[in-house]
């Protein structure tokens, strides 16, 4: 019952696997939220920081406009950010350096899937393939091919739920070291 194979087969069939906003321009108030390497942390969104852009680029680059449930990837500059799109940053955008990972839900668990692409073996197997040596990359075509092993649905609701819990069990020692 495991789905095995590239990345790309994960996606929903309307979309694909894409990078974002090319130029983002002048900082616009009240324009676009657009979320950067910068915001895209490993397992979180950060906000604090976050770039708007105009509405007119912003839909220039309606295939990455964001929908809330996709997977983001930094793919430039700094690399190892993985996270999920929450519901109520639906409209929002991203820059070059992220890619937008719109998976099917039917098939695999967004917070599972970026468990899986934040683990080891992913980002030492996406170290392979990285590119350049001032400005490092990996490629889109590259992401596509990311090979993805996953159990079946209530097997993965499992090992987020236990990884959740583990990472808040870590972050409360954490706290209570610095404390100490």
């Amino acid at each position: 019952g495991w789905v095995e194979g590239p990345l790309a087969e994960l996606c929903v069939p309307e979309r694909v696997i894409t990078y974002g906003v090319i130029k983002l321009g002048e900082e616009v108030a009240g324009g676009v939220p657009c979320l950067r390497t910068s915001n895209v942390r490993w397992l979180r969104i950060e906000t604090e920081g976050m770039k708007r852009i105009a509405p007119a680029l912003s839909a220039e680059y309606s295939r990455t406009i964001l929908k809330g449930g996709e997977v983001l990837v930094n793919v430039r500059g700094t690399l190892g950010g993985v996270a999920v799109v929450e519901p109520e940053m639906a409209g929002w955008n991203v820059s070059r350096e992220v890619a937008v990972v719109p998976i099917d839900s039917q098939k695999v668990n967004p917070e599972f899937l970026s468990y899986l692409i934040g683990s080891g073996t992913s980002q030492h197997w996406l170290g392979g393939v990285k590119k350049g040596a001032a400005y490092v990359g990996i490629n889109i075509e590259d992401l596509r091919l990311l090979p993805v092993s996953a159990p079946a649905m209530d097997r993965q609701l499992e090992v987020v739920k236990h990884l959740e819990a583990l990472e808040a069990e870590t972050q409360r020692l954490e706290s209570l070291y610095q404390q100490k």
